[in-house]
């Protein structure tokens, strides 16, 4: 397919391009979760329901309304938009993601789920440390995971060779709250 419009004059292919929407249903039906479609790392996404029900079970039993959730890793926003659903639009949820790519498909899918007074999306890192960090992608593709801040470590602790190397902001949780207001987690993350 890619073949094909590399053949057509630049303008119509960019238009054609420029006005493809391609959109999925999350793997949930107690709610509509809608993603935006622009690879197929976001194709698989919209099974994330089924990639983790221990997660989707932590998000309807844990999660009450007026509660603040960090999504950390937040990708293109799954369980981000899920929280936002389940409680209907009545929380906040903090998605942190600083792969580019994710991040801007992560911003789409807000605009997609009309989640935007309750899911905030932010281009950054969280670490131990506030500071330019080194980010480690496996692959720009949206919706691709598994990258590193800081050495290119996997979460097996084995080293990687970064297909693209990026500095990010990062920010311990304590400065982004006293910086910039950011409210601090309603309860700890925890399935007990």
């Amino acid at each position: 397919c890619a073949r094909l419009i590399e053949f057509l004059p630049q303008k119509f292919a960019v238009t054609m391009k420029e006005n493809l929407d391609l959109i999925g249903k999350l793997d949930y039906d107690r709610c509509t979760v809608m993603m935006n479609l622009d690879s197929l790392k976001q194709l698989a996404r919209l099974h994330a329901c089924q990639k983790e029900p221990e997660t989707v079970a932590w998000l309807e039993n844990k999660l009450r309304p007026g509660d603040v959730l960090y999504d950390i890793g937040a990708n293109v926003g799954a369980y981000s938009f899920l929280a936002s659903k389940i409680l209907g639009g009545k929380i906040k949820v903090f998605a942190f993601e600083p792969s580019f790519s994710s991040f801007a498909e992560l911003c789409k899918n807000v605009l997609l789920n009309d989640c935007h007074g309750t899911v905030m999306p932010l281009q950054i890192a969280l670490s131990d440390r506030t500071e330019l960090q080194r980010f480690n992608y496996r692959s720009v593709t949206p919706g691709a995971a598994l990258h590193s801040l800081g050495p290119p470590i996997d979460y097996a602790g084995r080293q990687f060779k970064p297909f693209y190397e990026q500095q990010v902001l990062s920010f311990s949780i304590e400065n982004l709250i006293d910086q910039f207001g950011i409210p601090p987690l309603s309860r700890p993350c925890s399935s007990q």
